[in-house]
């Protein structure tokens, strides 16, 4: 694997890992089925959506949406665990999909740039922007455990000293 490869790799990993961070401190799945089923409550999802109607003219816009709201919320409460189940399943394969992409386009940059002085200055690049989303990663605390073994869980072709740097 070359710099430019890892790059690409990692910034797949980076994304994943920041974005099932992000999902799982909002609450997740569950919070997401708790928002669906009170969606039509007084002060849920109905309200929010029939006050802005009425502001633009649509009277009782707030009741009316509370009905929809209501018959569909619980539905679709039901139909977020049913997606739950296969989330992970769709997850994987999106996040495998875009690896593969992105070591691709690694490989087709290292073979046109390879051998040529461009490569080694793709090469240092690489490294500088290597540290810069790393930078960018830590930037809401630090990188946990988990998140550091999301990231690196893309890197399975990354050579030792890829990994160490």
């Amino acid at each position: 694997m070359s710099f430019l490869k890892t790059l690409a790799t990692l910034a797949v990993g980076i994304a994943a890992a920041k974005g099932y961070d992000k999902f799982s401190k909002a609450g997740g799945m569950a919070n997401l089925q708790n928002m669906l089923s009170g969606a039509g409550a007084p002060g849920g999802m109905a309200d929010s959506i029939g006050g802005m109607a009425e502001k633009m003219g649509i009277p009782g816009a707030t009741q009316t949406m509370r009905g929809v709201f209501g018959t569909a919320g619980g539905a679709a409460a039901q139909g977020a665990q049913v997606a739950q189940e296969g989330m992970g399943t769709l997850m994987a394969a999106v996040t495998g999909a875009a690896a593969t992409g992105s070591g691709m386009l690694g490989d087709m940059i290292a073979s046109v740039t390879g051998a040529t002085p461009m490569g080694a200055m793709a090469e240092d690049q690489a490294k500088l922007m290597i540290r810069a989303m790393i930078e960018a990663a830590k930037a809401d605390g630090a990188i946990d455990a988990d998140e550091q073994a999301q990231i690196t869980a893309h890197l399975k072709d990354a050579s030792p000293e890829e990994l160490a740097y």
